[in-house]
């Protein structure tokens, strides 16, 4: 049989077969009317949200004027409900080569609220699905996570870091870079697929904290990274604005000449030439997006 139909028709209806016998009839309504279940996926996969909003309340976070709370919350389907609801979405292919699944788009999947989701979803994820997954993060990874997450094939962590020294004007909520960089060490040392994720740049800022954030993350063994643009829309300003000044008046001459409710990429281009070739000189490598990084832990091609 062709393998794409395979995929696509025959193993999607035996998930659904499996699965169904978990769900509760009075439930179905929900997962069915969700819309996990027709949504269509981005160039990254499919973004599945674990939790609702996001608490860490980064400047620079878009997630907020998409009218995301700044509260977290677990998702309101059950996990196994969630998985169903992605197996019932003829938008995607299921499988180990099938459409890629992308955790924390608009949440903190590892926030001590939606930890226990997150992870009870990826196994119910791989279990019946099996698709390649990537979660991104800024949270402190434990044991937990660690124990769970320990031996998942086709699984990619992005962590994020944007500055060190102006975290707490940029991320006044989020752990501090230095356990984050505990964390990233704690998931190399367990053999677990992980990225640095310097995104989004901040002009004037992660460039001239570059040198120290890759020697930051050589001496923990980590040697992958992404390079991502800001994107910016007048209230993303209008936060960056209200927490500094300084940072503001740092990256007002790369501003888009647009400024309104649609976010787009600041004119950075230079910057982010120069940021790369200093990972190169490193001898990171660098992945020129998210799914990169996911296609490396799961050996296929683009």
């Amino acid at each position: 049989m062709n393998p794409l139909i395979y995929y696509y028709k025959t193993f999607r209806e035996k998930v659904i077969d499996r699965i169904s016998s978990l769900i509760y009839e009075e439930d179905l309504g929900n997962v069915l009317k969700d819309p996990h279940r027709y949504r269509k996926p981005r160039a990254c996969g499919l973004t599945i949200h674990t939790g609702v909003g996001c608490p860490y309340q980064c400047v620079y976070c878009y997630i907020y004027s998409m009218g995301f709370p700044k509260k977290i919350s677990k998702y309101p389907l059950k996990p196994i409900e969630l998985v169903y609801a992605i197996a019932l979405n003829k938008n995607i292919f299921l499988g180990p080569y099938g459409t890629f699944l992308a955790l924390g788009s608009v949440t903190e999947p590892f926030h001590p609220v939606t930890k226990e989701y997150t992870l009870e979803l990826i196994y119910y994820l791989k279990k019946y699905l099996n698709n390649p997954i990537q979660v991104s993060t800024k949270a402190v990874i434990d044991e937990d996570v660690i124990s769970m997450l320990r031996g998942i094939d086709k699984l990619s962590i992005l962590y994020t870091i944007v500055s060190i020294n102006f975290y707490n004007i940029l991320e006044p909520y989020a752990p501090p870079p230095i356990d984050r960089f505990r964390s990233m060490e704690l998931l190399v040392k367990n053999n677990i697929h992980t990225t640095m994720f310097i995104r989004p740049f901040i002009p004037g800022v992660t460039d001239i904290e570059i040198i120290d954030i890759l020697e930051k993350g050589m001496e923990i063994n980590i040697n992958k990274v992404i390079f991502g643009t800001l994107r910016v829309n007048k209230d993303i300003l209008v936060s960056i604005k209200k927490s500094s000044n300084r940072v503001y008046n740092l990256i007002k001459e790369y501003l888009p000449s647009k400024i309104d409710d649609r976010q787009r990429v600041i004119r950075s281009k230079f910057i982010k030439k120069y940021l790369i070739e200093k990972a190169l000189e490193y001898g990171y490598k660098v992945f020129p997006s998210a799914c990169s990084a996911l296609i490396d832990a799961s050996n296929q091609s683009c």
